[in-house]
């Protein structure tokens, strides 16, 4: 599906579109996207959106939830709108390694 869109982005996804572009200026890339191939990115954003922290201090303080597919290092949680961002951000990185391996097995 690719429309054309025209109109002003919210500033939900305006930080969202951010988002992805900080994580490509961290060294992340398609290509090391394209090496997690069992849902990583996923599971990653549903531990970053899922609410089942008593408070931000919490979520702070703790291990990774159940359920974390990166080392312990790497999880990072911030304030409740940031992690939403961080989610969505990672489901925006699942939906683009997904389309470029269906186009790859597509031979396009």
């Amino acid at each position: 599906m690719s429309e054309r869109f025209e109109g002003t982005l919210s500033r939900g996804e305006m930080d969202v579109i951010l988002e992805r572009r900080r994580h490509e200026s961290e060294g992340i890339t398609p290509a090391s996207d394209d090496d997690l191939r069992n849902m990583e990115l996923a599971y990653a954003a549903g531990c970053y959106v899922a609410p089942v922290w008593k408070s931000d201090a919490d979520m702070n303080a703790g291990e990774p939830p159940i359920g974390w597919p990166g080392h312990r290092d790497d999880w990072k949680p911030k304030d409740y709108r940031r992690n939403l961002i961080r989610g969505a951000s990672l489901i925006f990185a699942e939906i683009d390694r997904f389309d470029r391996l269906a186009d790859r097995e597509a031979g396009s």
